[in-house]
């Protein structure tokens, strides 16, 4: 077994190293944030500002073809967007009251739990041989963490 036969290159592997210290590095941050100003609310807010703020100037700047807000569109994602502000939210107030330690291992027992959840209420498989072993070393690695 090579990498050559799992299908990943040098790109994807730089591609998951980049993803992985973005997202260490901003979870850190966010915890710092928290520390320093206990108003995770404020906090997101003023992230989700700058965002729609860079994607503004991106548009005014035409660095990037940005769609109009069109109501249509945006309807059928309201669920997902209601849904995703509140896990926002509940990632904040988790890093302001628990250590970073404890949301790492959280996340990394999420998928497992996922699958799980998946076979139970959508009727979907439950995850093949390799991908368990992959959820199993996950979890044996996140517990192993804590202890």
């Amino acid at each position: 077994w090579t990498l050559a036969m799992s299908g990943m290159n040098g790109e994807t592997i730089f591609a998951m190293l980049v993803f992985s210290a973005s997202s260490s590095s901003l979870l850190l941050l966010n915890k710092l944030c928290v520390h320093a100003v206990p108003a995770p609310s404020v906090i997101s807010l003023m992230q989700f500002a700058a965002c729609a703020f860079f994607i503004f100037m991106l548009r005014v700047s035409r660095m990037a073809i940005v769609d109009d807000f069109e109501w249509l569109k945006v309807k059928p994602y309201l669920l997902y967007i209601i849904m995703f502000v509140a896990t926002i939210y509940c990632n904040m107030k988790a890093l302001q009251f628990s250590n970073v330690e404890t949301l790492i291992v959280f996340r990394a027992c999420c998928p497992a739990v996922v699958a799980v959840l998946d076979w139970g209420m959508m009727g979907r498989h439950l995850p093949g041989a390799r991908s368990s072993i992959a959820l199993l070393v996950l979890s044996l690695g996140a517990f192993g963490y804590v202890s």
